[in-house]
C-alpha cells in the first residue's frame, strides 16, 4: 500500500518557483497527504531530475528534499509540453544560481584567493 500511495496517487497541485525556493499547494483534499502546502528553500533541495516515460510519452520531474527527506514527483497535464520545458529550465536556473552563490560565499569566507586575483 505504501508504494501505491507514494508512486501511483497523483493529485492536482499548483507549483510556484522563485529566487527563494519552491512551493507547491495541493488543490484537492486527499486522504494520503496531510499537508496541503509545502515550501522549501533551494538549500533544502538535494536533487532535481527530468524523466521521460517511453510508456506514456511524457516528461515528469522529481525533486528531492533534505528535510523532511522525501522526493516529490511532478507530471504536467497533456498538451503542456512547452510549459513542462519551461518548468524544468526554471528549476535548473534557480538551482544553478544557488550553487554559484554557495561557491561565492565559500570563497569569501576563506583567505584563499584564486591565482588570477592574487596576481593582479
Amino acid at each position: 500500500m505504501k508504494w501505491i500511495i507514494k508512486k501511483q496517487i497523483f493529485v492536482p497541485c499548483h507549483v510556484s518557483i522563485d529566487r527563494q525556493g519552491i512551493k507547491f499547494e495541493i488543490l484537492t483534499n486527499s486522504l494520503f497527504y496531510s499537508k496541503k502546502i509545502f515550501q522549501s528553500t533551494w538549500a533544502n533541495i538535494s536533487s532535481i531530475e527530468e524523466r521521460f516515460s517511453i510508456q506514456n510519452g511524457n516528461y515528469s520531474y522529481a525533486i528531492g528534499f533534505k528535510n523532511p527527506q522525501f522526493k516529490a514527483h511532478f507530471s504536467i497535464d497533456e498538451n503542456f509540453e512547452e510549459e513542462a520545458e519551461n518548468f524544468f529550465k526554471t528549476l535548473r536556473f534557480y538551482q544553478e544560481i544557488k550553487k554559484i552563490s554557495i561557491i561565492f560565499q565559500q570563497s569569501q569566507s576563506s583567505n584563499h584567493f584564486p591565482d588570477e586575483l592574487a596576481s593582479s
